[in-house]
């Protein structure tokens, strides 16, 4: 299975929302911890207007800043190629365990990934 920006975003979203909430099981949190290490990286230290974990490290378990922040993280990928790569090959290093697979599987609401589309392909799908 190919992932887009809609699966990277939302599946990205929801691994360091349950790392931020600290309720998470250890696979689930190292995924959550290096998806968050990309994106905090990619941002910088200081908040930035474009920074979509804005919200949801106040409120990680909160539905609406996870919406919030799934939306603005696929914004962001649908114009930033090598943030959505860096991400989606960390999603795919993950799907190599039984673990990573099926916490994978389980959020995404997919199979768990074995490849990348090219992501200017891919603006405006649904996830898949």
């Amino acid at each position: 299975m190919d992932m887009g920006v809609a699966t990277i975003a939302a599946t990205t979203v929801s691994f360091v929302s349950k790392y931020l909430a600290k309720g998470a099981e250890s696979v689930v949190a190292k995924i959550g911890e290096d998806l968050y290490k990309i994106l905090k990286s990619h941002f910088g230290n200081s908040p930035e207007a474009g920074d979509p974990l804005k919200g949801l490290e106040g409120k990680p378990a909160d539905p609406g800043a996870q919406e919030s922040a799934r939306l603005d993280l696929e914004k962001l990928l649908a114009k930033d190629e090598s943030l959505a790569k860096r991400l989606g090959e960390r999603l795919v290093s993950a799907a190599k365990t039984e673990d990573g697979a099926t916490a994978i599987q389980q959020f995404a609401g997919t199979e768990p990934p074995t490849g990348l589309k090219p992501v200017g392909s891919t603006v405006g799908s649904k996830p898949d």
